[in-house]
């Protein structure tokens, strides 16, 4: 199996060219529009979140907004309701707790105690954590998304009833820790444009031998 995962990701890196992780350092941005981004299109959370940042300008305008107006903002998004309470919610408990918005202490714990704290705000799971940890500080993780669990169990990496949590744990066995990221993007990639959901390019796709789906 970790000889499958080594060659499934030197052919997907060959094929998309994605080498490097580039962490942009903003932790909050990153926890807000990966909020967003549950369950909808990545363009739909992006809209979201710019239409949020262009109305409020700043995360302490939007924690002290009224939910309903956040709503109207992220509404493209999807689930508005729900995402403008938690995110209201996420900004105060973390304000209340760090006297800021900036979350790069998470930087000096161990990546164990960062995704504990993550994961104790409201309507934060594993790959949202990891999503802030891996975009924001270039901590390695493999957040398990659509793509990336279809991937991996259509290719047999993974069993096919594995829970999210548990699919990203038997990843990140599999593969040396450096390599988390760059495998993460490489399956979102493919995802996005050979391995659908539904009508995947199975002819196109360069990882076919190890799928299971097609044999």
């Amino acid at each position: 199996m970790k000889k499958n995962i080594s060659i499934i990701l030197q052919i997907l890196s060959k094929k998309y060219a994605i080498k490097k992780i580039r962490p942009h350092g903003d932790g909050i941005s990153e926890l807000i529009l990966t909020i967003l981004s549950q369950n909808t299109a990545d363009r739909n959370s992006g809209i979201a979140f710019a239409r949020l940042m262009n109305k409020f300008n700043s995360w302490e305008n939007v924690s002290n907004a009224n939910t309903q107006t956040i709503k109207e903002q992220i509404k493209i998004g999807g689930m508005s309701n729900l995402k403008s309470k938690r995110i209201k919610k996420v900004l105060q408990i973390i304000k209340k707790n760090n006297e800021s918005y900036d979350l790069s202490f998470l930087k000096k714990m161990n990546r164990e105690e960062s995704l504990a704290w993550l994961t104790s705000l409201p309507g934060v799971g594993s790959k949202t954590a990891s999503c802030v940890l891996l975009f924001a500080y270039g901590i390695q993780s493999i957040p398990v998304d659509t793509h990336v669990g279809r991937i991996v169990k259509r290719i047999g990496l993974v069993e096919t009833n594995l829970a999210a949590d548990d699919v990203q744990i038997a990843l990140e066995l599999l593969l040396q820790k450096k390599s988390y990221g760059i495998f993460h993007l490489n399956l979102i990639e493919h995802g996005r444009k050979i391995c659908h959901a539904k009508k995947p390019l199975c002819n196109e796709c360069v990882i076919n031998q190890f799928c299971q789906k097609i044999k």
